[in-house]
């Protein structure tokens, strides 16, 4: 491999880093092949400050009704300890498992989805898994479903990971639901952090984006005003299609001139390869370049190979929002939701949009982010939600999952387009008529003309 050169503070991470938008985690080792992130829902203080959220009123009116989640059963993997002694977790949670390091950080993103849990579904069951790599939360799933789960909980995502649902998580993903367990995962917090297109080298022997061989980078909402701190990136291609090497570099920008500041380091080679970049740089001008080492590449005509670029924390210029799902979303019989916008009419700028690389929709519903334990919200917010108003659906008809699922999408507002999309699924989650299309607790206060729910195979939910 060719040694690659760090300029400025480079460093691997093996520990939990708070890193503004959320936590970040990867796999233990010299080089892990992909990274777990609790997504972008931000809690304030520390787990055992945390108050429940407040269920919406739809929802509190569905429990003035008895309709409290009783006699069902949800399981959460979080990738934070979480403070089962809580008042609102302890009647609640029946179980917990720790996968990985005892010494697991404390934090409040574990801690906020159980009490979003909590907060939907009163008189559910909750299983605690934690985990603190992506390995870990593969056995963590694995763990929940052997406990026959009817609703199981991921509000994580795996960055690195490929995009057609074969990666870690993915898989396990679609295990535990042939298993039983409905499987709920938010679709991710990347649309701002992710460029995709085709390949196209330069004379110089970088890839232009289309207005230059520059993807400038911007801070992370709130985060001031400058790019800088901890920048983490990773570039992948179909080397089917591109069978060479590609290098993914930092560069500083200022008065003095350009300087590289990182350049990355290959993770994966195989079918997808992939290159990460893990820098500290000081706030500036920051920029990414992708380029041809050795300048291997004598036309400079667009490539048939795309390649794509995914950051964790810092936007990216002239983003692409498609194809910016990851894993365990992209799993085939996953139930994928990405963060509503605050007026109810779109889609949140942040949530992650579909489609997979084998061209499937990708997103299924779109949920409030905003029954969450601190000041900002994301797709995991979003997902803890939709599990909640699960389990409700599933105790109040005695629903198989597959159509616990297929009742919360096809009893769904659409959002424009009409019809399902690769933005918002088949729209955004109506708890009230989801659980009135189901069992004795619709039939008896609900008049109007009931919505057909389509039966699906385990394998197809919505």
């Amino acid at each position: 491999m060719v040694t690659r050169r760090r300029l400025e503070t480079v460093a691997l991470v093996v520990v939990v880093v708070a890193a503004g938008i959320g936590v970040f985690l990867v796999d233990r080792g010299p080089a892990p092949r992909t990274a777990l992130t609790s997504g972008s829902s931000v809690v304030d203080g520390a787990p055992e400050q945390l108050r429940a959220p407040t269920a919406p009123t739809r929802v509190r009116a569905l429990h003035d009704r008895n309709v409290t989640g009783a006699t069902a059963t949800v399981g959460v993997v979080a990738v934070t300890r979480v403070n089962t002694a809580h008042p609102k977790l302890a009647p609640r949670v029946t179980d917990e498992r720790s996968f990985g390091s005892a010494s697991q950080e404390p934090g409040g993103h574990g801690t906020a989805a159980a009490l979003t849990l909590a907060s939907v579904a009163p008189d559910a069951d909750i299983l605690v898994a934690t985990a603190d790599s992506t390995e870990d939360a593969r056995q963590a799933i694995v763990w929940l479903a052997a406990q026959d789960v009817d609703v199981l909980l991921v509000p994580a995502t795996e960055l690195g990971a490929p995009d057609d649902g074969t990666g870690t998580l993915a898989g396990a993903a679609t295990r535990a639901a042939d298993r039983g367990s409905l499987v709920v995962v938010p679709t991710g917090n990347l649309a701002r952090n992710h460029w995709q297109g085709q390949l196209h080298p330069t004379r110089r022997g970088l890839h232009t984006f289309g207005d230059g061989t520059r993807l400038s980078l911007f801070p992370p909402v709130g985060a001031g005003t400058q790019a800088g701190g901890r920048v983490q990136a990773q570039l992948r291609w179909n080397a089917s299609a591109y069978p060479r090497d590609l290098d993914l570099e930092l560069y500083r920008s200022d008065p003095a001139g350009i300087s590289r500041v990182a350049t990355s380091e290959r993770i994966r080679t195989g079918p997808v390869r992939t290159e990460r970049l893990d820098a500290h740089a000081r706030p500036g001008d920051l920029f990414l370049a992708v380029r041809f080492p050795n300048r291997t590449v004598r036309r400079f005509n667009p490539l048939s190979a795309r390649i794509e670029i995914t950051t964790h924390r810092h936007r990216l210029a002239n983003a692409t929002a498609a194809g910016s799902i990851a894993s365990p979303a992209t799993a085939t019989s996953a139930l994928a939701i990405g963060a509503a916008a605050p007026d109810e009419h779109g889609v949140a700028p942040y949530s992650s949009q579909g489609p997979t690389t084998d061209r499937r929709r990708g997103v299924d519903l779109v949920a409030t982010p905003t029954v969450w334990s601190g000041s900002r919200e994301g797709t995991s917010a979003a997902a803890a939600y939709v599990a909640g108003v699960a389990a409700l659906v599933s105790a109040a008809g005695d629903a198989p999952p597959p159509r616990v699922a297929a009742t919360l999408c096809h009893t769904a507002t659409d959002v424009p387009p009409p019809g399902p999309d690769r933005r918002t699924g088949y729209g955004r989650l109506d708890v009230t008529a989801a659980v009135n299309a189901t069992g004795e607790a619709g039939r008896s206060t609900d008049h109007s003309r009931p919505t057909r729910i389509p039966d699906y195979p385990a394998r197809k939910l919505c």
